[in-house]
């Protein structure tokens, strides 16, 4: 977890985003962590900051507030990618399972329950819910996470395209010699496949399209034009997960609609990879 820090070297000011930066000698609250600290020294000697972060806990009908200390880092360089206006931004919140996550301090506290939900809103407007702490849902289907691993692994067993599994191997999707399996991520915007999974996918839906789309490439990209509507027009992809867990996703949600005049070119090859 980290935010960049006023008077970053390297950092652009500018990106698809609005950027802010954080400067500390603004805050009442923060306190620096000596690098000497070993929270401080197993991190290459990142450095973190302590600050009072209110909180609002909702209940089943009731709100509080509390504060928590909480350890984040204060990034004064920026290198490599991060460099780049297109793809840069102005922190990360650290949802991962090691000790210094957001989640893993706030759960050792006391105050939230180690388990989190994060809801991406897909109307291209932004928003969506994260919630700390579990949903009492009975609907809900779950998933099981592969124990002992350091990321959000899960077990993918198989990917259909309108209810039909594709012919994929099993062992496209396991997991040996911590290479391989699925990870949930939420820093990550797209969806990535092995090859021996992303082809079939791609040569099943494109065999799928219904007429009259019109296919085309641009800058090296297979690209459709249509007049309809693509649920009409383009299948269902649906990923099976273990624990009968399906995650089924729309034309919307694995096309990009370049939005041209009144019809649309959906970007298609680099759609999964």
């Amino acid at each position: 977890m980290w935010v960049a820090c006023a008077h970053c070297i390297g950092c652009p000011t500018s990106s698809l985003i609005l950027l802010q930066f954080f400067d500390p000698s603004n805050s009442s609250t923060i306190s620096a962590i000596s690098c000497a600290d070993q929270r401080c020294a197993q991190y290459s000697g990142r450095f973190f900051k302590r600050s009072d972060a209110p909180r609002k806990v909702h209940g089943n009908t009731t709100f509080f507030n509390s504060s928590a200390h909480v350890i984040f880092g204060c990034s004064t360089h920026y290198a490599g990618g991060l460099t780049k206006s297109i793809n840069t931004l102005d922190g990360i919140i650290g949802l991962g399972q090691r000790g210094l996550s957001i989640i893993s301090q706030l759960s050792a506290q006391g105050l939230a329950p180690y388990v989190f939900s994060h809801c991406l809103e897909g109307s291209g407007h932004g928003g969506g819910i994260l919630v700390l702490g579990p949903i009492l849902e009975p609907r809900l289907v779950y998933t099981p996470l592969v124990p002992s691993k350091l990321h959000y692994n899960v077990n993918l067993e198989s990917i259909s395209v309108n209810g039909k599994p594709l012919p994929i191997r099993q062992s496209v999707f396991s997991m040996s010699n911590n290479q391989g399996g699925t990870i949930i991520d939420s820093g990550t915007t797209g969806a990535y496949l092995p090859h021996e999974a992303y082809q079939p996918l791609v040569d099943k839906v494109t065999q799928m399209v219904s007429p009259p789309a019109r296919a085309f490439v641009s800058d090296g990209y297979t690209c459709y034009e249509v007049a309809s509507r693509i649920s009409e027009t383009f299948p269902s992809v649906q990923l099976n997960f273990d624990g009968r867990a399906a995650m089924l996703l729309k034309p919307e949600h694995y096309l990009l609609s370049m939005g041209f005049g009144v019809s649309s070119e959906l970007l298609f090859d680099n759609l999964i990879k």
